[in-house]
């Protein structure tokens, strides 16, 4: 078999490829991002919604995954972002969301399976909370990325500066209106961008955290293709 064009058979079995960064790996419709804790319901024209609920208090998750194909086109989000996972949180039932994450199509799938994963641990959707920027950036810190104090509070992956993360705070400009978190990728001569992520200021900090994490995280992910995103290195297992 050619390893820069695998077999059906291959594609269908295990990852010829083990890419790192994650953040370059690009998207791969075979890695798994929700588990058996999410309610599975297909949406017509739309995709697939996934519901984990507390029957009691009413509160619940939901997200939306619109695969961005011919059958089911990507969404916009309101500031016309193409959207394929959308993840929100509900208080109670007919309440408004206290806080939304979405992500385009082209994401690596590792970053919506991890807020996913986290929002599964425990027998109902935890409370978390909003506290200090720092504790969710902390993991790119530790991992070598590279702090850009300006306007906003960008963190810049070490070597290549193809991915950010810009915080909705500055320490420079604390006064500043709060803005949406971002997360994002872009191609080697930076007139490109990969892939994109959004949450809204009211998100936890243990899920911001779970996202820095995965894009801190120096193991290689598996994947059916190679990516032709930027300098990435690719291992065959």
């Amino acid at each position: 078999m050619d390893p820069q064009n695998p077999t059906r058979a291959a594609c269908n079995g295990p990852a010829p490829y083990m890419i790192k960064p994650c953040y370059l790996a690009g998207p791969c419709d075979k890695v798994p991002v929700m588990g058996d804790a999410w309610q599975r319901q297909p949406v017509p024209g739309l995709g697939t919604a996934y519901l984990r609920c507390d029957e009691a208090t009413g509160s619940h998750y939901l997200a939306l995954h619109t695969p961005g194909t011919e059958e089911h086109p990507a969404r916009r989000a309101f500031d016309g972002t193409p959207t394929g996972w959308d993840f929100l949180s509900y208080p109670a039932t007919g309440h408004l969301p206290s806080w939304q994450v979405i992500f385009s199509p082209g994401t690596p799938p590792e970053l919506p399976a991890a807020l996913a994963g986290l929002l599964s641990e425990g027998e109902e959707p935890a409370p978390y909370e909003v506290t200090e920027v720092d504790e969710a950036t902390a993991p790119l810190e530790r991992a070598g990325w590279s702090r850009d104090l300006g306007h906003e509070c960008t963190w810049f992956s070490p070597g290549d500066q193809q991915a950010a993360v810009v915080t909705p705070t500055s320490p420079a400009n604390p006064t500043r209106e709060s803005q949406s978190w971002l997360f994002a990728a872009r191609s080697r001569g930076g007139d490109q961008v990969l892939w994109l992520g959004q949450a809204t200021p009211e998100t936890p900090t243990a899920l911001i955290r779970a996202l820095c994490v995965q894009l801190a995280d120096p193991a290689p992910v598996p994947r059916h293709q190679k990516p032709t995103t930027g300098p990435v290195t690719v291992t065959y297992p």
